[in-house]
This record gives C-alpha cells, structure tokens and sequence, in this order.
C-alpha cells in the first residue's frame, strides 16, 4: 500500500490552542476545498474520508499552543495521488484561510512491517449502548469493547481503500493496546463533546493485520480522521 503525505508549512493569522485544533483545522481544509468541485463533493459526503489530518506542529521542541504569526506546520495522509494532490493545489491558492502557506511538499510513505502505531493526535473510538452512539471511555467500558471497535472501524476502511486483499475473519488484528493518558482529552465541537485517548496499538503479524495497519497510519486510528483525530505514526519501540 502506498500512502501518501502532504506537509504544509503555515503561518497563523490568529491563536491556535491545543483544544481547538480539530475546529480550526478541519474548517480551514474544508474552507479550502471551495475552490475544487470534486473536493467540494467529497466533503458534504457522509462516511469515511479518504484522508486524515494530524494537530497543528512546530519543528524543533513540543508546544501545543501557538500565536498568530507563528510558523508552524501540520501533515495530512491520503491513499490517493489525485486527492493529495487537490488538497494541496486549494490550500495554495485559497484566500479564505485563517493562515498563510509558507510551502508544502508530498512525500511517499511505503511502510513494510508495523509492529506498533501510536496516535500523536487523540483518538476518538466511539461505542454503541442501547443503540445509542458514545465516545468510549476508560470509566464506563472495557478494553474488549475498545479493541472490537478499533477493528471494526480499521475493516470498514480497508474495505473502502484498501484496495484488493482477502481479509481473514480468523486471523487476529490487535495484540496489545496501551492507554497513555489517565482520563480523557475533552473536546468541544459543534456544541457538543468529543472524549479522546492517546494510544500505541500493537499489531499481530500476520498479513491480515499488517494490511490494517497500514490503513490505520493512513486514515488514522478510531474515528474522525478528517477533524485531526487519531493521526498515527509508527511506534518507537524501547
């Protein structure tokens, strides 16, 4: 599978923290996606998105509230060539934004053996309780239901954008995952709450798993990838 990674260096026209980076990012990419009518389409879509979109970077130390003016960078991941590459053309020459592009450059992400993602955004997974959808959490469910969730949710994507491969319904997906903060990052977003976790999923090795894997790192782990949640990267291992 070949994933591709769009890096967008930016300069911010007003205050960005760390709680309002899925409102501030996905308003703007969407803003941006007026000035092509395929991006247009694809945006009042329902269901999963072809791309994910990491929180708001800068080079050098960690900081997770940023100035207007300040230089900073984010990267968004997409299984195809053709949509990164509108994505980056409408972010260019779209005057609607609450930044300016600096610059941006495509990269090519082959990856062959994952032996575990962590989410350098929250994650957001979300649970069915008497029909009724909720953000999981630490307090209320447990690690089973997470783990099913996590694998339905990686399924249902491969089965998008996957492209061809014989999923194996015996094979195991997910061997270990680690919870890394204690109580949940809550999100405010469109008058109501998102709860997210940060994660490092291990995954078995067998090719059934490996294929989820690599979507996961493209279109993020858990839900609303396209808001900035659940942006992966491979995970460094001690």
């Amino acid at each position: 599978m070949t994933i591709y990674e769009l890096k967008v260096f930016i300069k911010l026209k007003l205050p960005v923290d760390f709680f309002q980076n899925p409102e501030f990012l996905s308003k703007n990419i969407n803003r941006s996606f007026l000035e092509d009518d395929e991006l247009r389409e694809l945006h009042i879509q329902d269901g999963i998105k072809p791309y994910s979109i990491d929180f708001l970077r800068h080079d050098g130390y960690r900081k997770d509230s940023f100035k207007a003016e300040d230089e900073v960078y984010f990267l968004v991941r997409c299984v195809s060539f053709e949509i990164i590459s509108r994505m980056r053309t409408c972010l260019e020459i779209s005057n609607r934004l609450d930044f300016e592009v600096l610059g941006s450059k495509i990269s090519i992400l082959k990856p062959k053996f994952i032996k575990s993602l962590y989410t350098m955004s929250p994650a957001v997974v979300t649970v069915s309780i008497d029909n009724k959808a909720f953000c999981w959490t630490k307090e209320d469910s447990d690690i089973s239901e997470l783990k099913r969730s996590l694998e339905v949710n990686l399924k249902s994507k491969f089965a998008l954008y996957g492209g061809e491969f014989n999923l194996k319904e015996s094979d195991e997906v997910i061997d270990l995952i680690e919870i890394k903060n204690h109580k949940p990052f809550i999100f405010t977003y469109k008058d109501g709450q998102i709860f997210a976790y940060r994660y490092q999923i291990y995954f078995a090795e067998n090719r059934y798993a490996q294929n989820l894997a690599k979507i996961a790192l493209a279109l993020g782990v858990g839900e609303k990838g396209s808001l900035a949640f659940g942006f992966a990267r491979v995970g460094r291992e001690s």
